[in-house]
């Protein structure tokens, strides 16, 4: 007896566990392999060609020599005060070094003449002038910078780069048969008119120690000119 029932159990174990293959959704143990899809293959012959590098054919360029202008030559025109002395019309010749951007140095050498044949000395006797200690010589040597570079509009469709700056240096003022040495320090203004072609307006005062009427003292003698200025 007992072992057809182990036979019997034994066939409804085994028609219970197959079943449940059928019935994945009934049977919570259940569990199903994944299976990884295959990327797809190469289509066509073109997916397995080689990569083509464009061969590029360079061109030759000739790079410009663009010529640097750093120096600059300057005529100037004005008027010269001489202190004690009046105001005089004068002539200048700067030659000036543009080290950097908005640094430069320069040289000048300006001329004028006395109208006065006489001075008073001090014990106020009147001194005569001869006509070549009537001339005036300044002679001076600046470092200069831009302190306000900026443009000038001229119209609606001209426009030309300025330039506010500072010059000081050391210099000497030469009349009346002696030579005073002295410092000079001004300012200007500078628009370029064209690549090459400056304008220059400048009011420097040359301070010096004179004692041609027998007193030391220091004198301020102011000069305002007008140049223009070619760069090479």
């Amino acid at each position: 007896m007992e072992s057809r029932l182990r036979v019997l159990f034994l066939i409804l174990v085994t028609a219970a566990t197959s079943g449940c293959a059928h019935l994945p959704h009934l049977w919570p143990f259940h569990r199903h392999s994944k299976t990884v899809a295959a990327g797809p293959g190469p289509t066509s012959a073109t997916d397995t060609a080689p990569i083509v590098e464009p061969e590029v054919v360079r061109q030759q360029v000739k790079v410009p020599k663009i010529r640097k202008s750093n120096f600059e030559i300057t005529a100037a025109g004005g008027l010269l005060n001489v202190e004690q002395f009046g105001t005089y019309p004068t002539l200048n010749l700067r030659g000036t070094y543009h080290i950097k951007e908005n640094f430069f140095a320069e040289a000048s050498v300006g001329v004028s003449k006395l109208r006065s044949t006489t001075f008073v000395d001090a014990n106020g006797a009147t001194q005569p002038f001869t006509s070549a200690q009537r001339r005036v010589y300044d002679y001076s040597l600046d470092l200069g910078y831009d302190v306000l570079p900026g443009e000038a509009f001229f119209g609606r469709k001209k426009s030309s780069s300025t330039a506010v700056y500072v010059v000081a240096g050391a210099g000497s003022l030469h009349y009346g048969g002696e030579s005073f040495l002295g410092a000079n320090a001004g300012v200007g203004y500078r628009v370029l008119l064209s690549d090459r072609m400056v304008a220059h307006l400048d009011v420097r005062d040359f301070i010096t120690q004179r004692s041609l009427t027998g007193t030391k003292h220091l004198t301020n003698n102011v000069e305002s000119t007008l140049g223009f200025s070619v760069f090479f």
